[in-house]
């Protein structure tokens, strides 16, 4: 069976809390696995809240934060810190393909309920900028 993936067609994706109690490795590799399924997808929705991710976990789901097709994406109740949220505003304010950042592109961006206090604040100014 050649071509396309099936995940190449879905536009939104609802990935919000499904490493929940699961051990770290585990919660990763899981988190790694579903996000990199969706590497063809043309996503416009994105939703990866209540997975406690913190830094490791942004990294893992970098193949679905890194889409130029995102319009809207939900960071909520994650715990994110402020390096977390470093990383979050580096992956959305880079432009690997000459095309422009992910973050150009964003209409709608939730983010409440993490620990980023002050400093992870003015890592998601960066993002808005």
């Amino acid at each position: 069976m050649g071509g396309r993936s099936i995940a190449s067609g879905i536009l939104y994706a609802e990935l919000d809390d499904i490493i929940a109690g699961r051990m770290t490795e585990m919660g990763l590799h899981v988190l790694q696995t579903i996000c990199d399924a969706f590497a063809d997808a043309k996503l416009v929705d994105v939703n990866l809240s209540d997975n406690a991710i913190g830094q490791q976990g942004i990294g893992a789901c970098n193949t679905v934060l890194s889409k130029p097709s995102l319009e809207r994406l939900a960071l909520c109740n994650n715990g994110l810190s402020v390096a977390t949220m470093e990383q979050v505003a580096d992956i959305l304010t880079n432009d690997t393909s000459g095309t422009g950042c992910v973050a150009t592109n964003l209409t709608k961006i939730h983010f409440y309920n993490n620990m980023s206090g002050e400093g992870g604040c003015r890592q998601f100014a960066r993002i808005l900028e």
